[in-house]
Parts: C-alpha cells; sequence; structure tokens
C-alpha cells in the first residue's frame, strides 16, 4: 500500500506538462516518472472544459466534488470536502454579490449567487474554513463523528450526517482501489459515490479514485507518449511505443 501522503497537488510540484516543455527544448531528458499529475477535474471528461461549473444553480455530474451550490453561512460551518479531500471545508457561496451576466451560474432565480473570487469564474468552491485532516492537534477541537481520525494518511469524506469526517485512506495498488480504516477495520472504495456503512451510525460516499489517487490513473499523464484509455473500468495508457508497457509511458 501506497502512503497517501505522496499524492497531493503541491505547489512545488512539476507537473508532466513542465516537464514536456523542458524535453521539447532538447536540453534535457525527462524523468516523467517523477511527476506530479494535478486532480482538478482529473477524469470528469470534456464538459469539464467546456461545459458549466453550475448550471442553473446545479451541479452538474462533471462538476461533483469539485464545485458546490451551499450556502455555508453559519460561522466555522463545513458541509463537506476540499476538492483534494485533504481538508474539511465549507463553500465559499455568497448570495450577495454583483456579478457580471456570463458568471451567473444560479440563474434564473438567484443572479447574485456566486464565488466571490473572478479567478474563477465566480464558480463555488469548498475553500473556505479549512481543517486539515493530517494535523493531530484538530483532533481535540474538530472530531464531530465516531471513528474519526487525523493523521498524515487521512483524508476527507463526504457523509449522510450532513458534516464531513477524516478518516485514514490508503491506496491499494493490487486491485487499483481506494481503502478506508475505521477503527481498524478496513472498507473498500470501488467507484466514485459509492456509499458505505462504515457501521458507527453514518455512511461514507467515496471521492474519486483519480483524485485522491492519482498513481493510478494514467500516471504522469502517459508522459505524453500515449493516451489514457478512460472506457476501462480502471484508465490505463496506451503507449505509442507498443513495447513500452511501463504505467505511463515512461519507457518510450
Amino acid at each position: 500500500m501506497t502512503s497517501i501522503s505522496q499524492n497531493s497537488d503541491s505547489s512545488l510540484s512539476v507537473t508532466p506538462l513542465s516537464l514536456a516543455i523542458l524535453e521539447d527544448s532538447s536540453w534535457y531528458k525527462a524523468d516523467f516518472s517523477a511527476a506530479i499529475t494535478p486532480t482538478f477535474g482529473r477524469g470528469s471528461g470534456c464538459g469539464f472544459v467546456d461545459g458549466e461549473c453550475i448550471s442553473g444553480g446545479n451541479i452538474p455530474d462533471y462538476s461533483e466534488g469539485f464545485f458546490c451550490n451551499s450556502l455555508d453561512d453559519s460561522p466555522g460551518y463545513r458541509s463537506g470536502c476540499d476538492y483534494m479531500h485533504t481538508h474539511k471545508a465549507g463553500c465559499d457561496l455568497r448570495s450577495n454579490l454583483n456579478l457580471h451576466p456570463k458568471f451567473q451560474h444560479f440563474l434564473p432565480e438567484n443572479s447574485n449567487f456566486g464565488s466571490p473570487f473572478e479567478d474563477m469564474e465566480h464558480c463555488p468552491l469548498r475553500a473556505k474554513n479549512l481543517i486539515s485532516c493530517s494535523s493531530k492537534t484538530h483532533w481535540i477541537h474538530h472530531s464531530s463523528l465516531r471513528g474519526e481520525s487525523f493523521d498524515e494518511n487521512s483524508r476527507c469524506y463526504e457523509t449522510d450526517s450532513e458534516v464531513p469526517v477524516c478518516l485514514e485512506t490508503v491506496c491499494n495498488p493490487d486491485d487499483k482501489s481506494l481503502g478506508v480504516v475505521v477503527q481498524g477495520k478496513m472498507f473498500r472504495c470501488s467507484y466514485y459515490g459509492q456509499e458505505i456503512n462504515i457501521g458507527l451510525g453514518y455512511s461514507i460516499f467515496c471521492p474519486r479514485i483519480a483524485v485522491v489517487c492519482p498513481q493510478f490513473i494514467c500516471p504522469s499523464n502517459c508522459s505524453g507518449k500515449g493516451v489514457c484509455e478512460y472506457c476501462s473500468e480502471v484508465p490505463e495508457c496506451i503507449c505509442d511505443n507498443p513495447f513500452d508497457q511501463s504505467p505511463g509511458c515512461w519507457e518510450s
């Protein structure tokens, strides 16, 4: 099993695109196996790029887990998880903005609804009142559900109890699944949105495996030397070089 703490996006990480630019300069030979693939929108399909983040106030399938539409006005309230599932978070949606018509995602009823951040085209994210699942100091003050665990390998899960929960998480390379450990018992996440009753009075909903365990889904974006076969049960790289059988086309 792979430590989940190695899988987070980082402002200092090197993406496959950055390495490709360096290699194209002819001055460098890139090691794409060291690349970290950004996870925002990963595996969500063309709709995430071409469609609206919020449509008529509703969250399209491709936006689920990335954008939100809840007014979390209560101080300190956290309705779910940030898109990386590393933090409990509240939705930054506001109801009192004067928005340009092209950014009015909550028509026809709520033209003033949106995120205050223009660089996100006023699309609301769960990005406020953040509580890190990896900080043990938060356990005393912010633990709200039985079985909760704040540790470097913990990730945030949304629940049917209206509040999120931090639980120990592992990536299982044998079957490319996500494992959730609750009080020593392992539960297996096989697909996005799967509901699992963990036996403590609430159920959790599985996140996108492409976000939490990105090394399983076409790692390094196939190094730019292949295509990701998203029609497979577990998407994998089909390398341009038929003799390259590495997971991320690293040997091409």
